[in-house]
């Protein structure tokens, strides 16, 4: 999904932290969980290693390199979203600067070079909010889905180490 800089708005990047802020909450909630049952599990192991639940122990490391890994290649899709944003923006602004210096070689007198240099510097300030907007959006939109198979893993592992 292609983000345009100049399509954003302060309620969107809002809505978009409330949303991601909202989505963490359950990680955060089975993350203690699984935390505090694993270390459980760990103590009672160090007692008894012949009662411990050596499966548990076993899928630890794989399910968390699965879950980063795939966190890890949808941020490679992102980052080359990021990457052709980033093109577009300096390309633009390339272009924008080279009107600007056409309409500031046109001032003929020092009142019209004023004028250009406020014109030229409110433009620049209200592209530089729309890219900051614009960048924490990209973001945020990364964030989501990144953090969707790191959810998954440790939701299903509270559910599966519940009483």
């Amino acid at each position: 999904m292609e983000t345009s800089v100049s399509t954003h708005s302060i309620a969107g990047l809002l809505a978009a932290i409330s949303r991601n802020t909202a989505r963490s909450g359950d990680v955060a909630t089975a993350t203690r969980h699984v935390f505090g049952k694993r270390v459980a599990m760990g103590m009672a192991a160090a007692m008894n290693p012949l009662r411990a639940d050596h499966d548990e122990f076993a899928q630890i490391i794989p399910e968390k390199v699965e879950a980063f890994g795939s966190a890890g290649m949808i941020m490679l899709k992102h980052s080359t979203l990021v990457r052709r944003q980033m093109t577009r923006l300096a390309s633009d602004e390339m272009a924008t600067a080279s009107r600007a210096m056409s309409v500031l070689a046109g001032c003929s007198s020092p009142a019209d070079l004023a004028k250009a240099q406020r014109d030229l510097t409110a433009a620049w300030f209200e592209r530089a909010a729309s890219s900051f907007l614009a960048w924490g959006m990209l973001a945020l939109d990364a964030q989501d889905p990144a953090m969707a198979p790191i959810r998954r893993t440790v939701v299903a592992n509270a559910e599966r180490l519940r009483p």
